[in-house]
């Protein structure tokens, strides 16, 4: 999926500033900065690495820099970003199926009670759809534990790399939907 190098509501949101003669607000432009980049990113090189570790570290650093977008987002409106929905049905049933299978021995393990109990709803109830728990997941242990590309089911297949891709997606969607949410409470209050 392809997404504007701006969150949509991003330019109404200048006109607001402009218009009260306020400063913006330092948090969102570097929400800004950081969907820009999310949103602009086209790969990663590497030397001496497989086409496949290079497209799952893609991947993976697509997702970690997407979130990074929503939660600089949801830091500068006091939201905490673990409490985002990311509804999707199809990505849902996908890291259920017996194909992800060792991708969901990997999430149950090594991560904490809250996360647990949340991926642990998601992959053992079909009526879960809320995958912001398998991005959470993804993004800690990519960036602070033992995920890494070549691990199972972080991002080798393309199917693989489809999930993370997906949920990199879903992240930068929802940034988008909160901020043009946070615009219109700002047009609200103005009037």
């Amino acid at each position: 999926m392809t997404h504007s190098l701006s969150p949509g509501s991003w330019r109404d949101y200048c006109a607001l500033v402009a218009a009260s003669s306020t400063i913006p607000d330092p948090r969102l432009n570097r929400f800004r900065a950081r969907y820009r980049v999310a949103a602009a990113f086209d790969g990663a090189s590497f030397q001496s690495l497989s086409r496949a570790t290079q497209q799952g570290y893609t991947s993976l650093l697509r997702l970690a820099l997407s979130y990074a977008a929503l939660e600089s987002l949801c830091s500068a409106l006091d939201l905490r970003v673990t409490r985002q929905v990311l509804d999707d049905a199809d990505l849902a049933s996908r890291l259920r199926s017996t194909r992800a299978r060792r991708l969901a021995e990997v999430m149950r393990t090594d991560v904490g009670t809250p996360l647990r109990q949340r991926l642990e709803e998601l992959l053992n109830s079909q009526a879960s759809t809320d995958v912001m728990p398998a991005a959470a997941f993804y993004r800690h242990k990519f960036l602070h534990g033992d995920l890494t590309a070549t691990r199972a089911g972080a991002g080798r297949t393309a199917w693989e790399r489809q999930i993370s891709d997906g949920l990199a997606d879903l992240l930068l969607v929802r940034a988008d939907v909160a901020f043009s949410a946070h615009v219109m409470r700002l047009r609200t209050l103005k009037q």
